[in-house]
């Protein structure tokens, strides 16, 4: 499960690469919005959270999905064990993920991109707006993993660069890495204990298979929930290094395979 927390923080890019990502993702209208009332969005938070659920649902109509609202660890269908290390699903932010990706100056139809805790599938929707090799949603709640299918399902893949998406139902922990450059996405999706652990397996396929992976990760800066930070966990891998993108982010990092 993605970790989801109230994301507080802006990214700082070129106002066009804003507005091209919202109207791409969330149509013309709501970016129009969105511009006109933008100093009334940060002021008032219940203005701000009446625009990001409208723009949540104009997605979902807009590719034909259903990935708005939250699902609380507590109520997933997962063990009490795993409950405890999870955090709760929502969806990614379209237009920051967009700006992000897109900065990574990579070639991606030679990447596959991982998201670990892919819930009912929005990143790898909005990852489906770049031409990667293959994408592939790492999902251990077997009800949000058959919601991600019948997302896949229903997309209108007319326009989508790569349109090789899949959902698998499994555990982080077990789930084998494929050989070839990565780009993995993790938007806080559990606590540090799992970290180390994923990220150790991280390592050992890389020690296997020396290839570029780039890690995105997506964190919370101030929330009630979240309480973890994991980019200490990146920073430790003597395997990776936290790169600066061309553009200025916070709440994003991005680590690179050595």
């Amino acid at each position: 499960m993605h970790s989801r927390p109230t994301l507080i923080g802006t990214l700082d890019f070129p106002l066009v690469s804003k507005l091209r990502w919202s109207t791409r993702y969330n149509g013309l209208p709501l970016t129009i919005v969105g511009i006109v009332i933008r100093g009334l969005l940060r002021a008032v938070p219940a203005l701000n959270w009446w625009y990001k659920k409208h723009v949540s649902a104009s997605f979902d109509r807009r590719f034909n999905v259903n990935t708005a609202g939250i699902v609380h660890s507590g109520d997933l269908d997962i063990s009490s064990l795993h409950k405890e290390s999870a955090s709760m699903y929502k969806g990614t932010d379209a237009v920051t993920f967009g700006l992000v990706i897109s900065a990574l100056g990579i070639d991606y139809s030679s990447f596959v991109f991982i998201d670990y805790g892919s819930g009912k599938g929005k990143a790898l929707f909005l990852a489906a707006h770049f031409p990667f090799n293959k994408i592939i949603g790492v999902e251990l709640s077997h009800a949000l993993h058959l919601a991600a299918v019948a997302n896949i399902e229903a997309i209108r893949l007319e326009r989508l660069r790569c349109r090789e998406i899949a959902s698998v139902c499994e555990d982080a922990e077990q789930f084998q890495l494929p050989d070839g450059p990565l780009v993995i996405y993790l938007y806080h999706p559990f606590n540090k204990a799992v970290m180390i652990r994923v990220l150790d397996k991280i390592e050992n396929s890389l020690r296997r298979s020396k290839r570029m992976i780039k890690i995105v990760y997506q964190h919370p800066i101030q929330s009630d929930l979240y309480t973890e930070d994991l980019s200490e966990v990146m920073q430790s891998s003597s395997l990776l290094r936290k790169i600066k993108l061309p553009v200025r982010t916070v709440a994003w990092d991005v680590y690179e395979s050595i």
